[in-house]
């Protein structure tokens, strides 16, 4: 559950940090990259095959992950 709570505070700090108008493609990039990093993790600890991708959504699903927000333009 340590890797879940890292993986969250990392995704929430990225959206406050990169969450503005036009990177919203970006941001959910990040979020399956985020899920990619955390299925490699997963398959390297079992010894049988690599975890497939329905186990890993039902995985994700359980820790929920935040899901990007676009905050508005600061005004200049």
């Amino acid at each position: 559950m340590k890797i879940a709570v890292a993986a969250e505070k990392l995704t929430r700090f990225h959206y406050a940090y990169f969450g503005i108008t036009g990177n919203y493609r970006a941001l959910n990039r990040f979020l399956y990259r985020v899920t990619r990093v955390g299925r490699y993790c997963l398959s390297r600890r079992s010894q049988r095959a690599s975890i497939s991708w329905d186990k890993v959504v039902s995985v994700m699903q359980h820790c929920a992950l935040p899901r990007p927000r676009i905050r508005p333009a600061p005004v200049t």
